[in-house]
């Protein structure tokens, strides 16, 4: 359909904390980060959960404000810091996404392990969303997930399907990219 968009997020991590995380910001400030993930543990709680956020001003400065849901955590386990790459993302944009991550997550783990209570509307029209993961290191493409970590939990392409008809929302996922070498 030509309502349909794809977007690429290009995701950075793993990072332990916000300093981390600064200092990354800073040495890659060609790169504009609208979005995070954090999953870690609420205090008392068996299992950790997650948080799909999203950010205009960096994100550093956004998990340093005293309400944000990173305090809610008294473990981390992990943070990646995402960028739409493909286009050059608005408002909407990064609610899209962010919304069909959090519903990924949501599907997958159940509401109780989602720190989430925003964005609940899905989009009238069709998105797919493809998430490369790469090392705070050195940006190279990270293609083998160690198990338990948020690279192996949300799948490489999420798809989000509107039927016009019956006003149906329909969220359908492919958990890893194979990757071909070319010449």
């Amino acid at each position: 359909m030509a309502n349909d968009k794809t977007y690429s997020v290009r995701w950075y991590g793993p990072f332990d904390d916000i300093d981390e995380i600064r200092l990354f910001e800073k040495a890659n400030n060609n790169i504009n980060f609208q979005l995070y993930l954090i999953n870690g543990y609420k205090p008392r709680a068996r299992y950790s959960s997650y948080y799909c956020g999203q950010t205009k001003r960096g994100v550093n400065k956004r998990l340093s404000d005293v309400n944000h849901h990173i305090n809610d955590c008294n473990r981390i386990n992990a943070i990646w810091i995402g960028s739409i790459s493909n286009i050059e993302p608005s408002k909407e944009d990064v609610n899209v996404v962010e919304k069909i991550v959090t519903a990924q997550l949501q599907e997958v783990f159940g509401s109780r392990f989602i720190l989430n209570e925003t964005n609940t509307l899905f989009p009238k029209y069709n998105v797919y969303v493809m998430n490369f993961w790469h090392k705070k290191e050195n940006g190279h493409r990270i293609t083998r997930y160690s198990q338990f970590s948020i690279p192996s939990d949300i799948p490489d392409v999420i798809g989000h399907e509107y039927e016009k008809i019956i006003d149906a929302h329909l969220l359908f996922s492919a958990p890893k990219i194979t990757w071909n070498k070319t010449e």
